[in-house]
């Protein structure tokens, strides 16, 4: 169960944040399979449930949920990401991979900004079995260290995007090795940037760094 967790503050409008990653969800509806489940919360000034899980079979209600999102407020990481699992927990299965993604400019300034207490509400979810992957969105303006951060203490793994082709290789690679795991889950906050079936040699080496970075988190 995917449940994805995107960031729709004012500063996702800088550099066309937001539509590139409505941009990247259309693509990674468009590989899912039919039962993988999507949810979406969103979060500027406070969050709210945009999509509750669903299944990829209803395509098309999902993709009119990607694009509803406008930007707007500030940046309440903290409550997008407790609302986010709290959705997540509702499409927990024992036997799948459940995992949230956050998508963000990172730059969180409104609720509680102390990313000590962020980690451990992050800790805390992992150590309940869920998973966070991070992406980072735009070009400079974002905190990769805090996404980085949170990515590590999830269990899961970071990427930055700042266009589509960057997000289309992140997407390949992380749903190669969902169709190569059995029973692996999506949850709306984005792609498992991990190694997978490349076709060319330098997307093979890629591949093979980001398993081995997943397998050092897990240790």
């Amino acid at each position: 169960a995917l449940t994805f967790v995107i960031d729709t503050s004012g500063s996702m409008n800088m550099e066309g944040r937001l539509e590139l990653v409505k941009d990247s969800l259309k693509m990674l509806v468009d590989r899912l399979r039919p039962e993988d489940s999507v949810a979406i919360v969103e979060y500027g000034t406070q969050a709210s449930v945009v999509l509750n899980p669903a299944s990829v079979e209803d395509k098309n209600y999902i993709l009119n949920a990607i694009y509803s999102l406008w930007p707007g407020g500030t940046t309440n990481v903290e409550d997008g990401l407790s609302l986010g699992y709290k959705l997540a927990a509702q499409a927990y299965q024992p036997e799948y991979n459940n995992r949230v993604i956050l998508l963000s400019d990172g730059v969180a300034n409104t609720g509680n900004t102390d990313p000590v207490q962020l980690v451990n509400m992050v800790r805390e979810y992992t150590n309940s079995g869920f998973t966070l992957t991070t992406i980072g969105v735009g070009m400079g303006n974002f905190n990769d260290v805090l996404l980085e951060t949170l990515a590590d203490k999830g269990n899961g793994n970071y990427a930055y995007i700042d266009n589509l082709d960057e997000a289309e290789k992140a997407l390949k690679a992380g749903l190669e090795l969902a169709k190569d795991t059995s029973h692996y889950e999506v949850t709306a906050s984005i792609y498992n940037r991990l190694g997978g079936v490349y076709y060319q040699k330098e997307q093979i080496e890629l591949a093979s760094q980001y398993v081995q970075k997943s397998l050092a988190l897990r240790e």
